[in-house]
Order: C-alpha cells, then structure tokens, then sequence
C-alpha cells in the first residue's frame, strides 16, 4: 500500500513538470531589431554636434549571418555624417567592435553596402550598442540602422505519459459472525487490473514543439525506474561528448586580439577577440571584416594556429611561408589592408561604448 501511494506521487510530479509548453520564435526566423532612426539634415550649426543618437538593445542570436543593414530585410546603403559605431558584448562577456567613418579624402559623405558584422557575435544573448556622431560642422543626418539576424531554436520539453489509477482497492471477503453478532457492512467493489506498463514517449529536443494530446494508459514502478534510467545515461553521454568538444575547440582556438585598416576606402575593424574564432579565421576586403575562412568572397590573408603559434598567411603570398604574429605586429596585407596583432588584451583596450 506505501509502495503504491508512493510511486502515484512520483507519477504525478514528474506529469506537473512535464505539462508545460513554451514556444519562442520559429527556429531560424530572422529578426529585425532597430537600432537608429532616420535623420534628415536640419539646422545649420557653427560646431560638430558629437552623438545624435544614442541606443543600446539586448538580443538573443542564432545560427546564421549578422547583417548591418538601413532596411529591417538586410537591404539599404549605410550612411551617417559622420560616424557610426557598434559595440557588441557577447554571451562570454568579451567585446568586439566595427565603425566607420563615412567622410572621403574630399570631405563629402560617402554610403556604403550592408555590412556582415556575424564575426562580432557567437550564439547566445548579446548587448548591442550603436552611436552615431557628428564631428564637423554645418550639419548631421543618417540613414537608418537594422540589426538583421536569426533568432535562436525553441526549447522543447520531455513529456512524460499519466498513469491510470485504480478505481478501488479489491474488497475482501466478509467474516463468519457468531450468532447474536451483527455483522460489518461489506461494499462489493470490483477491482480495476493492474495496469500494463507502457514505456513514456521522450520527445527529441530538436527544437521541436510538444505534439499535444500525448498520454499513456499506465506505468509501473520498474518501468519509470528503467524511463528514468535510460534518460539521465543518455544526458551523461551527451554531457561527456560535449566537454571532449570543447577540450578540442580550447586546444585549436586563436588568441590575442587584431584589428584592420584600409587606407584606400578608411575602413577600420577595431578590437576583434580572436578567441572567438575555432582553428582559423580569413581577412575580407569589400566590406573590410573577419569571418569564417568558406564565407563568400575573396579573402586577402588567413589567421590560424599552430605549435609556433600565431601564424599569418597572406593569400597573394601562398607560396611563401606563413608569418609568426608577435605583440604589436603590424603586416601588410596588400597595398592597401594593414593588419595589426596584440598578444594580450589589456584592461584599457576594449572600447566601452564611446567612439572609436
């Protein structure tokens, strides 16, 4: 009898947890997070104004391109007089930056393309931080500024199936009174069999919604022990091929930071962690960025790993060795694209929100 008010407890906690539902938005789907507002040019002023808009947005990131974009489908030229800065906090607490400034040698306000800023983020929640400043006179105006990217999987939750109870205990069977004796009112109940054991149904957590309507006409005691059993041998499993992944990612990351500069279009990625990147990362040119070595277009040089350790390899140099990236390098990638490397990040290095 405590075996069985005991298991009918267990059942029924284990049906509370498995009875919610939660449904974030469709796995991949992509979002358009706003960040700046349009700007038409207005008054005439004597001085530079500094920074007319101002905005910090906390998101969570999925799989897939980042796109900085003046329209919310990842479409629409950038353009701000003067200059735009993003600052990205990702989920590890590390920083990275990407600014422009959109002045030409003449002086005139020059747009540009969408930009793919996806090397400033890893999966998970970020805080986004976008200034935009004006630093000479007679006026300031921009276009505005879109956060394109893919919004994270659902969550999905183990159901687990209720047990049908007894209706009634069995009844027993009324004793031989003696005589003169008045005897015990007996209800003749009949009893439910026990019910069969039916395995509970693990729904995969795949990013996939609990089919609803999911139920099990019983369970027996050996058969949640075992349900139960398989699942947390399954979740150490996973849990031992996740740390091995990792101890391999660690093994094979980058280290230090690097930052670019295009004298020719005075583009500048300012402050990139390399440690974000697994075993390489390629230098883009148009736009000027680090992405993943198969990203499309053509890359100028890579960035990897080896047991000297920071290696650079020039693209139009591939015959000649790779160079060893010492503290404070500064290579030439091309006429025009200069790369420079710290081996360390210092406390002061990483910019906190103003412009770069």
């Amino acid at each position: 009898m405590i075996n069985r008010v005991c298991l009918v407890q267990v059942i029924a906690v284990l049906a509370c947890l498995g009875a919610g539902r939660y449904a974030p938005p469709a796995p991949g789907a992509r979002v358009a997070a706003p960040l700046a507002d349009t700007v038409a040019e207005g008054r005439v002023t004597t001085g530079p104004v500094g920074a007319f808009q101002h905005k910090t947005i906390v998101i969570d990131v999925g799989t897939g391109p980042v796109l900085l974009a003046a329209q919310p489908d990842g479409m629409g030229d950038l353009r701000t007089d003067d200059q735009a800065a993003l600052v990205v906090q990702r989920p590890d607490g590390t920083r990275a930056t990407w600014s422009h400034d959109y002045r030409a040698g003449s002086g005139a306000i020059v747009s540009i393309a969408p930009q793919d800023v996806s090397a400033l983020f890893a999966r998970g929640r970020h805080t986004v931080t976008l200034t935009l400043v004006d630093l000479a006179a007679p006026a300031h105006s921009s276009s505005a500024y879109y956060l394109v990217y893919a919004a994270p999987p659902a969550v999905s939750v183990i159901s687990l199936p209720t047990a049908a109870l007894p209706t009634a205990m069995p009844t027993r069977k009324p004793q031989a009174t003696a005589p003169g004796q008045v005897a015990a009112t007996q209800t003749a109940v009949k009893a439910t069999p026990e019910p069969a054991f039916i395995a509970p149904t693990l729904v995969s957590i795949q990013g996939q919604r609990v089919a609803e309507g999911t139920e099990a006409s019983g369970i027996t005691s050996q058969g949640l022990v075992l349900s139960v059993g398989a699942t947390v041998a399954t979740a150490t499993l996973v849990v031992g091929a996740v740390r091995r992944k990792r101890s391999a990612v660690l093994r094979d990351a980058l280290a230090g930071i690097a930052e670019l500069y295009d004298a020719g279009t005075n583009e500048r990625v300012e402050g990139i962690d390399l440690t974000q990147f697994n075993g390489s990362v390629a230098v883009y040119a148009h736009p000027l960025r680090f992405a993943a070595r198969h990203e499309r277009g053509v890359a100028v040089a890579w960035l990897y790993r080896d047991a000297h350790g920071m290696q650079c390899q020039v693209v139009a140099q591939k015959d000649a060795a790779p160079v060893t990236l010492n503290d404070m390098d500064e290579i030439g990638i091309n006429e025009q694209v200069t790369l420079t490397y710290r081996a360390a990040l210092p406390s002061a290095s990483l910019n906190q929100g103003g412009i770069l």
